[in-house]
């Protein structure tokens, strides 16, 4: 049980920090234009894949210490390697949802 609960708070912790990384990708690109003009940092969704993958990163490394301490899970790089795998799906996802959207509107 404990187990299904890690894993339901994970799942929502990785789409909250997809949902910060468009909206930060969003704002970093077309509402506060930063003064790096090259990619990832005027390309949204490039900015919103690497803030993803960041974000997720470092979910992983907080997360895995602390429920490591609860015996719930026994390997930690597993924990850590799965989570950051997730993470990069996830970037992917938010990257490709937002070429294909401007390439089908455009």
């Amino acid at each position: 049980m404990d187990t299904l609960i890690f894993l339901a708070g994970v799942t929502a912790i990785i789409a909250a920090n997809s949902l910060t990384a468009f909206v930060s990708g969003w704002l970093l690109t077309e509402v506060v234009m930063l003064p790096l003009n090259f990619k990832p940092f005027n390309c949204r969704p490039c900015l919103t894949f690497w803030l993803t993958v960041l974000f997720d990163f470092i979910l992983a490394l907080t997360a895995a210490p602390h429920f490591m301490r609860r015996g719930l899970v026994s390997d930690r790089l597993t924990l850590i390697y799965g989570i950051a795998g997730i993470g990069v799906l996830a970037g992917f996802i938010n990257f490709l949802y937002l070429k294909l959207k401007f390439r089908i509107y455009d």
